[in-house]
C-alpha cells in the first residue's frame, strides 16, 4: 500500500529483534540499499536517506490509523511532499522487507527528492514514511527578504498576465527602511496572534502602518502569506493569485518593504508581509 502527499513528513525505521534505536538504523540500511544499489542503475540518487525520530514518531502514528500529513505535522516536521509505504510480509525479516521495496516501491524508494526517512515496525508489518524537509529559516536571517527581492524584480523584469490583465515589464522595487519597519510589525502581529489577513489585530489597514512607520506614501499595497520558506516559493505563491500578482509586476510602485516573522507549531509556522509603494 502506498500514499504519495504534499505536506509534510519525515523518516526513520527499526528492527523486531532489536532495541528500538538498532532497529530503526537497520531498517534505514535495508531502505538505502535498495534506494543506492537495487532500482536499477539509471538515475540513481547519490545520497542517503537521513534516519529523522520526528518522522519515527509520524509513523508509528500511522501505525495506530493517524492520516498520515497530519501525523507528520503532529509529529513537527515540516515537508514540501512525503510519501508512505507499508509492506506486510508473511516473515518479519529484513530480507523480506528489501525484496518488497526492490519490487513494488523503487519509484519512491530511489526518488532523489526524498531526504529523510521514518520507519516504525510493528510484528511482520513496517510503515516508512519518506519525506522532503522544508526547515524554517532563521528568525535572523537578514539575506532571505533580499533573495525574495531580487526574485520578484527579475519577474517584474519580464513582464507577464496576472488573470486576464497584461502588465509590461516593470523597473526594479528598492528597499525603503519605513516600508521594511511596516512590513514586520504586520508579519510579527500575524505570528504572534497566529492569523493571516491584511487588518492588523488592532483594525489597522496596509495604509495606515505605512503612515504609521513614516512613510509618506501616494499609493501603497501589501501581499501576506504563510508556510513558504524560499524566494522561489513565495513568488509562486503570489503569481497564483491574480490580485497578489497584480501587486507584484505594477510598474506603479517603486518601493517595497519585506519582512517574515516565525511561530513554529502554529499550523502556519512562518508568515510573510510585503508592502509596496510610491511615496509623494
Amino acid at each position: 500500500m502506498l500514499k504519495r502527499f504534499t505536506g509534510s513528513s519525515i523518516a526513520a525505521a527499526f528492527i523486531v529483534f532489536a532495541s528500538p534505536v538498532a532497529m530503526a538504523a537497520d531498517l534505514v540500511d535495508v531502505a538505502n540499499i535498495v534506494r543506492t544499489s537495487h532500482c536499477g542503475e539509471a538515475s540513481l540518487p547519490d545520497k542517503p536517506l537521513l534516519a529523522n525520530a520526528l518522522l519515527d514518531n509520524a509513523a508509528a502514528a500511522v501505525a495506530d490509523g493517524d492520516e498520515v500529513t497530519a501525523a507528520i505535522a503532529a509529529a513537527g516536521y515540516r515537508a514540501k511532499s512525503s510519501a508512505s509505504i507499508r509492506v506486510s510480509t508473511s516473515r518479519g525479516k529484513d530480507d523480506v522487507v528489501a525484496r518488497e521495496l526492490s519490487e513494488h516501491f523503487c519509484h519512491l524508494i530511489a526518488d532523489p527528492d526524498f531526504a529523510d526517512i521514518g520507519v516504525h515496525r510493528r510484528g511482520k508489518e513496517v510503515w516508512l514514511l519518506l519525506a522532503d524537509g522544508a526547515p524554517l529559516p532563521v528568525a535572523n536571517d537578514n539575506d532571505l527578504p533580499d533573495r525574495v527581492l531580487q526574485r520578484l524584480n527579475e519577474i517584474r523584469a519580464e513582464g507577464g498576465r496576472c488573470g486576464t490583465t497584461a502588465f509590461p515589464p516593470a523597473r526594479p522595487l528598492t528597499r525603503s527602511a519605513a516600508l521594511d519597519a511596516a512590513a514586520r510589525a504586520h508579519a510579527e502581529d500575524m505570528a504572534q496572534n497566529s492569523f493571516l489577513a491584511h487588518t492588523g489585530s488592532d483594525g489597522s489597514n496596509p495604509g495606515e502602518r505605512a503612515t504609521r512607520a513614516g512613510y509618506d506614501w501616494h499609493t501603497v499595497a501589501e501581499n501576506v502569506a504563510s508556510g513558504q520558506t524560499s524566494a522561489d516559493d513565495i513568488a509562486a505563491t503570489w503569481l497564483d493569485s491574480d490580485g497578489h500578482c497584480a501587486n507584484l509586476r505594477d510598474g506603479k510602485y517603486s518601493e517595497t518593504g519585506i519582512a517574515f516573522a516565525l511561530n513554529p507549531g502554529d499550523g502556519r509556522d512562518i508568515y510573510w508581509v510585503q508592502l509596496y509603494g510610491s511615496s509623494n
